[in-house]
């Protein structure tokens, strides 16, 4: 009967940390200093709850009362053991880093070689449960081996087919070889005949795909990826538009009007496509690459072989320089590096030159900072792009068009390229207008229009097509200029109250500062800048 108070008394902590009510929690140890360490159901004390729960104040509160940091539980967990749990670095550090170190180790580390008792290992676990990002870490610099079989005979392969997790069975055999997919277990299956017996509707086109490699001769090597679906969608935009003008040329006078319904039908076939292949790889899809590609394409052919020929040499000095501008700056911001982050962040001192993930715990480095994926800190304003799989310093976007990132190295020479780009159609539109005027030269200047409509259909369409495409150009380039303007870019922006403290004189110096490859200045900065100013004016030296 003596122990019912603390009994209720612990039910009322446990209660507040549940909720994170740190003063609730105060006041209650204040009034009964013996409920820190009160053992509740299944052993539970409230610092492993606390731990679960990922409440730091709270920690630091039990811990400073009194809190047992090495009491089991009925299972032998520490409360570290819940903190690793919650994944909360700072809390694993509080509760110290010995005990942080030999579960890391025991579980991530030196466990990653070792099963329980029915064989399982945590790729096992990983892949059977659907984690993408735990089964990479896990396979990455060779952490786990794809090739561990549990004591039933399962693969890490046949666990992940259990449950219809595609982009995991694509990691696992990127890592192993095509003979996994007919590996049978104990049980006779394999993970081919596991997908196919799969109810969910993600099995099926597992199954499809797997019955695809496995029916291949040679199965000692990984899959090699949809190549034929990345270069089909890759040229469709291409020779979709070049069947739709060789279509289209032999229907005379309504020609143009075909040739408009195919525009409008393929712009939204494409518009309507995903960032990523409908297949378990998860490519980046090239569709929005080939169709950038396949309208330079078609301009320069229309351009070079129907236009500049009937107009030599009006525009050839204009328009020749400025393709070779653009092809230049196109194989550049193809082939230079983006930005792509190689050093991390700078440490405090001499003892630490780089943050790691153990200042994540001290709290000398915020979460943010720390890319899971890269696993490294991150310097100010890089950012991780998942469909190149980079961290990007001064990350602006990941271009679709061009199937890369634009970031530190890139950006300025994409708002040039942007502005050569749309001279090239300009250019095109004006030599297009002279070839129509000598074409037609004895006919009525308001005929001319009519005339061309019905029977330049290669021209008429191109013409359509660069017109848009200007339009489309000038929206992205004043979204650039915008965004240059206040020394931001279009992924890391600050809050729009400081952008709004900007004057037109502050954003006009960004704009020439980025074109002269010079560092823009962010609000805060400037800002601080004025305010350095002011307070130096005042208070001269």
């Amino acid at each position: 009967m003596a122990t019912a108070p603390g009994i209720g008394m612990m039910a009322n902590l446990m209660e507040a940390v549940q909720n994170f009510g740190v003063s609730d929690c105060a006041r209650i140890i204040q009034l009964h200093p013996e409920t820190v360490n009160l053992i509740g159901w299944s052993g539970l004390t409230p610092i492993h709850k606390a731990a679960l729960r990922g409440n730091l104040e709270i920690v630091q509160l039990l811990i400073a009362n009194g809190a047992f940091i090495n009491q089991p539980n009925n299972a032998g967990e520490l409360p570290v053991h819940y903190a690793c749990k919650r994944g909360s670095p700072m809390i694993i550090h509080l509760l110290g880093v010995q005990h942080a170190m030999q579960y890391l180790v025991e579980v991530v580390g030196s466990s990653l070689n070792k099963r329980d008792n029915s064989g399982i290992s945590a790729l096992h676990l990983a892949s059977q449960f659907g984690h993408f990002d735990t089964v990479r870490y896990l396979l990455k610099n060779q952490r786990s081996d794809v090739n561990w079989m549990d004591h039933a005979g399962n693969l890490a392969l046949h666990l992940a087919c259990t449950n219809g997790h595609s982009d995991i069975a694509w990691v696992l055999l990127q890592k192993g070889k095509i003979a996994q997919i007919n590996q049978k277990n104990k049980a006779g299956d394999c993970p081919l005949n596991i997908a196919r017996d799969g109810k969910s509707y993600r099995h099926a086109p597992l199954a499809k795909e797997l019955a695809y490699w496995g029916s291949l001769r040679c199965q000692d090597h990984p899959p090699k990826g949809p190549l034929f679906s990345w270069y089909f969608l890759l040229l469709l935009p291409t020779i979709a538009f070049t069947f739709l003008i060789l279509s289209c040329s032999y229907l005379g006078v309504y020609g143009n009007v075909v040739a408009l319904f195919g525009i409008f039908f393929l712009t939204c076939l494409i518009g309507r496509q995903m960032h990523r292949l409908a297949h378990m790889s998860r490519w980046s899809n090239p569709v929005f690459f080939g169709a950038f590609a396949g309208g330079l394409f078609h301009t320069s052919v229309c351009y070079f072989y129907l236009v500049l020929p009937t107009i030599w040499p009006s525009y050839f000095f204009i328009g020749f320089p400025a393709y070779i501008l653009l092809l230049y700056q196109y194989y550049a911001i193809l082939t230079k590096d983006p930005g792509i982050c190689r050093i991390p962040r700078r440490g405090p001192g001499k003892e630490s030159p780089f943050m790691t993930i153990e200042h994540i715990a001290t709290k000398e480095l915020e979460t943010e900072k720390y890319c899971i994926f890269c696993e490294m800190s991150l310097p100010d304003r890089t950012r991780h792009c998942k469909l190149c799989e980079n961290c990007m310093v001064e990350m602006d976007h990941h271009c679709l068009f061009l199937l890369r990132c634009v970031a530190a190295n890139t950006h300025r020479l994409f708002v040039c390229f942007i502005i050569v780009v749309m001279s090239v159609q300009i250019t095109f539109l004006f030599s297009a207008v002279k070839y129509m005027q000598v074409s037609y030269e004895d006919m009525p200047l308001w005929d001319i229009p009519s005339t061309a409509f019905s029977e330049q259909v290669w021209l008429f369409t191109v013409c359509l097509v660069n017109i848009a495409s200007i339009v489309w150009g000038t929206f992205l380039l004043r979204s650039q200029l915008e965004v240059i303007s206040t020394g931001h870019t279009t992924v890391i922006r600050s809050q729009m109250n400081a952008t709004k403290l900007l004057t037109f004189l502050d954003k006009l110096n960004n704009v020439c500062n980025f074109f002269r490859g010079l560092k823009t200045l962010t609000p805060e900065e400037i800002c601080e800048m004025k305010a350095t100013s002011l307070f130096e004016n005042v208070h001269p030296l």
